[in-house]
């Protein structure tokens, strides 16, 4: 499954928190604008804007901190 896919499949996560934890060293309003051109293909300065193994890799991490703090509530 896609990011984009699994994220549109999944509204109950808000996409400019994500972002904002994907890309921490960012602005919040530049990493939900990077994550929103990413997914959407967005045509920038020299091409088109796409999800690099680095950002798959990022989304996984915050997503796998989530999944551990929700089973904790759920089990605690």
């Amino acid at each position: 499954m896609e990011l984009k896919e699994f994220l549109n499949n999944n509204p109950i996560l808000v996409k400019s928190e994500l972002a904002k934890q994907m890309y921490p060293n960012l602005s919040t309003n530049v990493a939900r604008n990077k994550l929103q051109n990413k997914l959407g293909g967005i045509e920038s300065g020299t091409g088109t804007q796409r999800i690099l193994d680095s950002d798959l890799e990022s989304a996984k991490n915050v997503l796998r901190e989530l999944r551990d703090n929700i089973n904790e509530f759920i089990e605690g």
